[in-house]
């Protein structure tokens, strides 16, 4: 998720916003941002972002990046229709852990760091999956902690994906765009063990994350180009995998 920026079209302001001494100003989610003009009115974020334009923000939009203002979910399992490509998907496997800090101070200060492990069918070329990466990671009440697509569906070494130093211990990496927000730097690799499972760490900063106060449990997704279906991993309160949430703003799930 980016921060809000006036040559961004994503994040062109509603027209006509109403202030707080204007006669009939109704802020529901407490964000500072007039439900008239908040596309997001129900979800408390810093940031008003909508990147497909399709009228919700991409802190409660279940298709960020898919025009769909219907904002469909018939099934209820918080993927919306339009870009619910996998079902129930594979489930994360280990080592896969979480961490996010500062999620709860000014926007800009975030960081989040994922490190992912799931399975692909047999043959899959890495090349294939880095053509697009999507990664989103949801609270209880379905509000986007963060949300990224890494490359754009064309081939490594155009998208943003190229092949990591012969130092690093990946195979391929992923550098944001210059200014791009978040800063968002990610590596990709099959484990070292098993050819049929992609190991996958995301570093990134600078976000202005949408969850102010995120709730238990936390969902990441994670949907790729690659053959076979997308990866979730949940993260609860309790049981195993687990996640705490700690004062000052950190989230720490294994």
């Amino acid at each position: 998720m980016r921060r809000e920026d006036p040559e961004d079209p994503a994040c062109e302001p509603i027209a006509s916003c109403p202030t707080s001494d204007d006669p009939g100003y109704v802020d529901g989610d407490g964000d500072v941002r007039a439900d008239a003009c908040d596309r997001c009115p129900d979800v408390a974020t810093p940031i008003d972002v909508d990147s497909d334009r399709d009228g919700i923000g991409d802190a409660c939009d279940l298709c960020p990046f898919d025009f769909d203002p219907s904002n469909a979910d018939l099934n209820g399992d918080g993927d919306g229709d339009v870009c619910e490509r996998c079902g129930e998907g594979v489930q994360l496997e280990t080592p896969s852990r979480l961490r996010i800090l500062n999620f709860d101070t000014r926007p800009g200060d975030d960081r989040l760091v994922l490190l992912a492990t799931f399975a692909v069918e047999p043959g899959t070329m890495l090349e294939e999956v880095a053509k697009r990466v999507d990664v989103e990671v949801l609270d209880a009440r379905e509000a986007v902690a963060f949300v990224a697509r890494l490359g754009d569906g064309s081939p490594v070494g155009r998208n943003g994906w190229t092949q990591a130093p012969a130092a690093l211990p990946w195979t391929l990496r992923f550098k944001a765009p210059q200014g791009a927000f978040p800063k968002i730097r990610a590596w990709l690799r099959f484990h070292p063990q098993d050819p049929t499972r992609v190991q996958l760490k995301v570093r990134a900063v600078r976000g202005g994350f949408a969850a102010l106060a995120p709730e238990l449990p936390l969902r990441v997704i994670i949907d790729h180009a690659g053959a076979g279906p997308c990866a979730k991993g949940v993260y609860r309160a309790d049981g195993a995998p687990t996640c705490v949430i700690r004062a000052g703003g950190k989230a720490r799930c294994r």
